[in-house]
């Protein structure tokens, strides 16, 4: 049956890595098989989560009856990639525009794309290109003239527990207790990252570890790193 908000945020970092990784297969299966592809029309997309300066994030379900009908169980985050473009633009100067955008794509698809799932890490379940204009508040957070709706949509598993900088500025104080358990989950991601790989074989560097990039599961007790 379909999750629901409150039993999403009941799960443990081993839940939320299990289900995410039977949607990964999925998604990964559909990429591979001649018009199996996803789209937005595979998901319900609830509402707008955060926006960047580059990227905007929208929590999301699976929709039943679609071809990822079978993860209705899961919760993700999808993170849009802002597709830039300029009005006027020489073939050369949108070439090199494009070239920026696809290695922007690439970079965040490559960071926490590692093989084998990870505890303390946030993974790239897929991606997919889709047409955004139908999405919520998207029309009215983008300058149509310099964003194309055209983009890619990268699906992570949704962490509903919020940031470390939110947890920062809306508690007055931290226990001792509290930021020991925290600091020690992310040196353990960051040991993690750094055992080398096939794909990487002297492992992964984060280069922007901030609150903001380290995200909680329900309990907000355990956690997990992202934004690599």
């Amino acid at each position: 049956e379909p999750v629901t908000r409150e039993a999403w945020d009941a799960l443990d970092l081993i839940e939320i890595k299990n289900r995410a990784e039977r949607l990964q297969t999925s998604l990964r299966t559909a990429a591979s098989t001649q018009g199996g592809a996803v789209s937005l029309a595979d998901f319900v997309v609830e509402k707008l989560l955060g926006k960047g300066t580059n990227a905007f994030a929208y929590l999301a379900r699976c929709r039943p009856g679609g071809k990822l009908g079978a993860h209705v169980d899961m919760l993700v985050a999808l993170k849009v990639v802002l597709h830039h473009k300029m009005i006027g633009a020489t073939a050369a100067m949108q070439a090199e525009i494009e070239a920026v955008f696809k290695k922007t794509v690439a970079d965040e698809l490559r960071g926490p794309g590692i093989p084998e799932f990870r505890s303390n890490i946030v993974h790239v379940l897929g991606h997919f290109d889709d047409d955004l204009s139908g999405l919520p508040d998207y029309a009215t957070n983008v300058d149509s003239e310099f964003v194309d709706p055209n983009t890619s949509i990268i699906v992570l598993p949704f962490f509903s527990g919020g940031d470390l900088d939110g947890m920062i500025k809306n508690t007055a104080q931290l226990s001792e207790a509290a930021i020991l358990n925290i600091l020690t989950q992310v040196v353990d991601a960051i040991v993690k990252l750094q055992k080398p790989t096939e794909t990487s074989p002297v492992g992964i560097a984060h280069r922007d570890l901030k609150p903001d990039n380290i995200f909680f599961a329900g309990s907000k007790k355990e956690l997990a790193l992202a934004d690599f």
